[in-house]
């Protein structure tokens, strides 16, 4: 186990310290590797999507691309108890090797099955089994993230680089998805995410990062996977406001899940952009989560990062009704990377407050409890959008959305008013 990083979670108090810790970082080849991992995981977690949906259109068109889409959210709530205890019982480099390991399989399989004309509930199968094991990306890395750094600076920027490799991802994913897509179809694409996650278990291979120090040890084994992960969870119940963080955390997917169905039918219905207007409409919400990274590094040296998340999320609201009250192609191009932007905040800000507010032992378990949460919303936000332009139209699940982050900031606002003053766990 490392030795305590002495002194309170800190965020940098100037422009020059901030440049000097990233510098610093730059210097970590643990957690420039840790990053690599992510950015590649996320890319190809955003193309399979593309790749698969497109393969269930061409087979069997918009009722076949609706079930497609939510039986490939379905991993992410039934695999996050098991690989969030994995985490925590066994080294946690290894826990996310045999992840990448089960990814370059999924996907591998369900490349091979598109290519050989399979039906298409054995690729959507095969995808699935590649996305439920993108749950190791975050459970395993909430435990090797803090072991790899170097001080409690060295953990803020890492928290923002992995943040930032996030987000490319969800923008080279799709970008990456549409040229395969040209080049050799469905098959392509899925094939590309097989080789994306085995370039991410070949960085994993180098020299440390396999077993980081610490993890895997003074783990009660005696609770099975999902009581274990419930029970480290209720134990945050005696730091105020962390369960808000966590809820907030896993609720704001909704707005992607929103998002993928509300951007094809504004593209198609609304704007008349075109074929790849659906692309471009994501391709602008990636630009936005891009530059809120950007952001985000500024606003982490705050004191109090909780108002921060309360903002952004009030921010989305805005955002998504005003673009509901005038739809139009250019309040699109100005508004959704706005909502980019808010999103990505909203995301790095409660990362960070996480690692600040939670033991490192159960981090695992609190990422575990994020991808479930995520996976929900993002079904929430799907059907929710499916619902509501079905009742009354594209504008109708614009305010849809921007609703439900209204009464997410309603729910949490008490949590969110406790929420900093738990933000005192040492790096261990």
């Amino acid at each position: 186990m490392m030795p305590s990083v002495v002194g309170p979670p800190v965020s940098a108090s100037s422009s020059d310290a901030s440049h000097r810790a990233q510098r610093a970082a730059l210097g970590n080849g643990d957690l420039i590797r840790h990053v690599v991992v992510h950015l590649t995981s996320t890319a190809a977690d955003w193309a399979v999507f593309i790749g698969v949906l497109v393969y269930a259109f061409e087979v069997g068109g918009a009722s076949a691309t609706g079930l497609a889409s939510i039986a490939l959210l379905v991993p992410y709530i039934t695999a996050a108890f098991f690989t969030g205890s994995l985490a925590e019982r066994l080294p946690p480099g290894r826990v996310r090797l045999g992840g990448l390991a089960v990814q370059v399989a999924g996907y591998g399989t369900a490349a091979l099955a598109v290519a050989g004309g399979a039906a298409l509930p054995i690729v959507v199968a095969a995808s699935m089994v590649g996305v439920g094991a993108v749950t190791t990306l975050r459970t395993s890395g909430a435990v090797i993230l803090p072991a790899i750094v170097r001080s409690t600076r060295e953990l803020a920027v890492g928290n923002l680089w992995t943040g930032y490799a996030e987000s490319l991802g969800a923008l080279l994913g799709p970008l990456a998805a549409t040229g395969l897509l040209a080049f050799g179809g469905s098959a392509a694409v899925l094939a590309g995410c097989a080789g994306m996650a085995a370039l991410g278990a070949a960085v994993t291979l180098l020299p440390r990062l396999v077993d980081p120090p610490g993890g895997g040890d003074a783990v009660d084994r005696s609770r099975g996977s999902v009581r274990r992960v419930v029970h480290n969870v209720r134990g945050l119940r005696s730091r105020p406001g962390v369960l808000g963080v966590l809820f907030v955390a896993g609720a704001q997917y909704f707005v992607v899940g929103a998002l993928d169905i509300i951007v094809v039918v504004a593209a198609e219905d609304r704007l008349d952009l075109g074929d790849s207007g659906p692309g471009l409409l994501l391709t602008m919400v990636g630009i936005g989560a891009l530059a809120g990274g950007v952001v985000t590094t500024f606003l982490i040296r705050l004191d109090r990062l909780a108002p921060v998340l309360v903002g952004a999320m009030l921010l989305v609201a805005v955002f998504a009704t005003t673009l509901g009250a005038s739809l139009t192609v250019v309040a699109a191009f100005v508004l959704l990377p706005l909502i980019g932007i808010s999103r990505s905040v909203i995301d790095l800000v409660a990362d960070v407050l996480l690692h600040r507010s939670a033991p490192p032992e159960i981090l695992a378990s609190v990422y575990a409890v994020i991808e479930i949460a995520a996976g929900i919303g993002l079904i929430l936000g799907s059907v929710g959008a499916q619902a509501l332009i079905a009742l009354s139209g594209v504008e109708a699940a614009l305010y849809g959305t921007g609703g439900f982050f209204l009464l997410l900031v309603v729910i949490t606002l008490g949590s969110m008013r406790l929420a900093d003053s738990s933000a005192t766990v040492p790096v261990v």
